[in-house]
């Protein structure tokens, strides 16, 4: 039987960006992130973790990715709005991970820069 790559919380930081940058692949809309999430699936990566963490993940990636687009900008700024019934968090952890949001700022700010040309096929 063929071997999986697990991607869980815990790894998605680095697993993620190495697979953009180890295929040359330009992050610029969510679709893009899509794109991404589908071509490694059908090359054995399988994510070990519910399906609306993997969006907040890909919508943090492209916005990491590709700043400079508002619309990308705006998907960040809606889910950072409080909602009556949350309770204020002051933690700087992303989800459950325990990553810190200066750690995945570093790994995908290190790997846009490589990609800056590159599109996703």
């Amino acid at each position: 039987m063929s071997e999986f790559t697990l991607v869980t919380v815990e790894n998605f930081h680095e697993i993620v960006p190495n697979f953009i940058k180890n295929h040359k692949l330009m992050i610029s809309e969510y679709e893009d992130m899509t794109s991404v999430i589908l071509r490694m699936i059908e090359n054995k990566y399988f994510f070990n973790f519910d399906k609306n963490i993997l969006r907040g993940y890909m919508e943090d990636f492209t916005y990491l990715y590709s700043p400079n687009d508002d619309i990308n900008k705006d998907r960040i700024v809606s889910m950072l709005e409080p909602s009556d019934d949350e309770d204020s968090d002051d933690s700087d952890n992303i989800g459950d991970s325990g990553l810190k949001v200066e750690e995945l700022i570093k790994v995908c700010c290190d790997h846009s820069n490589d990609n800056n040309n590159e599109v996703v096929e």
